[in-house]
Parts: structure tokens; C-alpha cells; sequence
């Protein structure tokens, strides 16, 4: 991935909660920006780490 992207211009093209938007790829994994409203449902991936960067609010 080498072009810069600007994660709040991403996010507002999202209208519906939970429904990611892939903005670019790193060691082949997706990166991905997702607005959440509400409860999040917390999962495991046995194989992989996730990491969460919370611009807005917070995550309980």
C-alpha cells in the first residue's frame, strides 16, 4: 500500500453500521474502516491478531 488514506474522508462513505469498507491491504491483510453503533459481538480468530484505531467514541 503506498498511498496515504484519509480515514475520516473513508468512513464517511459508510451509511450502515457493521458493514466494512476495505481502504487498503498490508502483508496481506485487509485494512478496514467500519463505523459500530451499538453492541459489538467479540470473536476470536485463532490465526491473526485485530486491531482496533477508534476515532470517534469508544470501545467497552
Amino acid at each position: 500500500m503506498d498511498e496515504k488514506v484519509n480515514l475520516d474522508a473513508a468512513s464517511a462513505h459508510i451509511d450502515v453500521p457493521f458493514r466494512p469498507l476495505i481502504v487498503g491491504t498490508l502483508n496481506d491483510y485487509k485494512l478496514m474502516v467500519v463505523k459500530v453503533a451499538g453492541e459489538f459481538v467479540w470473536h476470536k480468530h485463532d490465526d491473526t491478531d485485530e486491531f482496533f484505531l477508534v476515532l470517534e467514541g469508544r470501545l467497552t
